[in-house]
């Protein structure tokens, strides 16, 4: 199923043809990293977090982590939302050139309105 959705998404960039490639989701920004590398556009990734990958223990988050991994060191730019995730793929060598910074994200801070007072 993956690799039918990774030749279809491939097949529409194609088409297009774009100059850059803008991405919000991990699994979205890997397919965008590994085609963007491959037709030479921009890629610009969007990450806000981990997502399912940090729970993910098997052989699909080990192929995921190292592919990103791989690709994240050849992307144009990278828009974090978190300051915490970028850190950590910072410390765990993901990120080789100054190519990324922080964003104002799009989730909410828990901790901030866990005591909001209800109605």
């Amino acid at each position: 199923m993956e690799l039918f959705y990774l030749i279809s998404f491939s097949h529409k960039v194609l088409l297009i043809k774009p100059q850059y490639i803008l991405s919000f989701t991990p699994k979205v920004n890997l397919y965008s990293m590994i085609i963007s590398y491959f037709i030479k556009s921009k890629c610009v990734i969007n990450i806000s977090g981990f997502g399912e990958t940090k729970n993910l223990k098997n052989i699909k988050n080990i192929i995921y982590n190292k592919l990103t991994k791989i690709f994240l060191k050849r992307v144009y730019h990278i828009l974090f939302q978190n300051i915490d995730i970028q850190e950590t793929y910072r410390r765990n060598n993901f990120l080789s050139l100054p190519n990324y910074q922080l964003i104002n994200g799009s989730g909410v801070d828990i901790k901030k309105i866990r005591n909001y007072p209800s109605k």
